[in-house]
């Protein structure tokens, strides 16, 4: 048997639901709640195995992460998710695995309880999908983030005239050109560009070129 509890803010809604559900010979709707303080109530003095809620609540992130970080052994099935990278990402995260849009049937409904009460995934793929888009914006924004730092720490050890000569390289500038530019001997120049290429971690001038264009030097280098 299992023992579901419904959390919507909607009374119809909820009670709906629990009627439905409570017409299948193996789910018990063993509660019914409107808000986050009757969910826990319910949480802390039934037995529940399963949870639907509603995510068009105003405070269902709120209820979602105080049932995921004090109930964990409580599966739950998350209802008409607002399509935004945050509820997404925050229901990835917080180990959801199932998930019903609000164009899903009574049909549905009642396999995806069935479903992941087994323990197993019951996601749509056009939310299979979505999150998978997010998860993937998600990184790509971590690592532009992570290079950034990464590259920015590099300038800071750079020299005031080894940063001069970087912007040089990067217009394209042989060592000659750079001497003319800078009034300095060549031979100081080679011995910059030498330490340049050291502390960047690159074996050639095209690379610490490509430093500049691919992970936004340029622009700090301006500031």
């Amino acid at each position: 048997m299992i023992n579901l509890m419904i959390v919507s803010d909607i009374r119809l809604y909820r009670e709906g639901m629990g009627r439905i559900l409570g017409e299948e010979p193996d789910i018990n709707v063993a509660a019914i709640s409107e808000n986050h303080n009757e969910a826990i109530h319910s949480l802390k003095n039934r037995s529940i195995d399963l949870i639907l809620l509603d995510m068009r609540m105003s405070n269902s992130c709120q209820i979602l992460t105080s049932i995921t970080n004090d109930f964990t052994h409580i599966k739950i099935i998350v209802i008409a998710v607002p399509e935004n990278d945050d509820n997404f990402l925050l229901c990835a995260e917080s180990g959801i695995t199932g998930y019903l849009t609000k164009e899903s049937t009574i049909e549905e409904l009642v396999d995806a309880v069935k479903t992941v009460a087994k323990g197993n995934l019951y996601c749509p793929y056009s939310i299979t999908k979505y999150i998978l888009n997010c998860v993937k914006h998600k990184h790509d924004d971590q690592q532009i983030h992570d290079a950034k730092i990464n590259y920015s720490n590099l300038l800071n050890a750079l020299t005031q005239r080894e940063i001069q000569i970087v912007k040089l390289l990067a217009d394209g500038m042989s060592n000659k050109a750079i001497a003319r530019t800078l009034t300095i001997e060549l031979s100081t120049v080679k011995n910059h560009v030498h330490n340049i290429l050291v502390k960047m971690g690159v074996e050639s001038r095209a690379q610490v070129a490509c430093l500049l264009r691919n992970n936004h030097l340029a622009s700090e280098i301006d500031q």
